[in-house]
């Protein structure tokens, strides 16, 4: 279930993490889960990031029940963590499949896998449902570096969309 939170602290965080539990309309819980992983990995003040609380394979959530989400996150120490966020430069929605291509910002290399994840949202950008995939490259992108990706849709329509990839920056990880 594609979910937005937002940093409401005055301070910078990252490691944003968050579990759920689905009520159905008569306040009875059916489902929980929790996230993996959020896009930007790094959030000023007011920022929001998306992501998605993963209720598991085959869950069934009843028409009219509510989602409640607990989140926290780790104040940064600093511009570079562990999860590296990517930009994404290009992008093209083909009706089938989001096609597009993601570029390491840092000044150094950051290390795959690296994900991508397609958020589509209404005119009025509720979130609509959450397409994740990996970008092709599977070695260390470098300083600059570029990976193509494509992420399937899975006959769903996505008009309007937003999307995140990350990496893995093993410098601030401390290796």
């Amino acid at each position: 279930m594609p979910i937005a939170v937002r940093n409401n602290t005055t301070r910078t965080v990252t490691h944003v993490t968050a579990s759920g539990t689905v009520h159905d309309s008569t306040g009875k819980p059916v489902a929980t889960g929790s996230d993996q992983g959020f896009h930007p990995a790094l959030l000023e003040p007011g920022q929001f990031a998306l992501g998605f609380i993963y209720l598991g394979v085959g869950t069934s959530v009843p028409s009219g029940s509510t989602l409640s989400v607990q989140a926290t996150a780790t104040p940064s120490a600093g511009p570079n963590t562990y999860f590296a966020d990517l930009l994404v430069t290009e992008v093209n929605d083909t009706g089938q499949q989001i096609v597009g291509t993601v570029k390491n910002p840092r000044d150094h290399a950051v290390t795959a896998p690296y994900s991508v994840d397609v958020f589509c949202v209404d005119s009025s950008g509720t979130l609509l449902n959450e397409f994740g995939g990996f970008a092709d490259v599977s070695t260390d992108l470098a300083a600059g570096g570029t990976s193509p990706f494509t992420v399937s849709l899975y006959g769903s329509q996505c008009a309007q969309f937003l999307i995140g990839a990350s990496g893995y920056d093993m410098t601030a990880a401390g290796n």
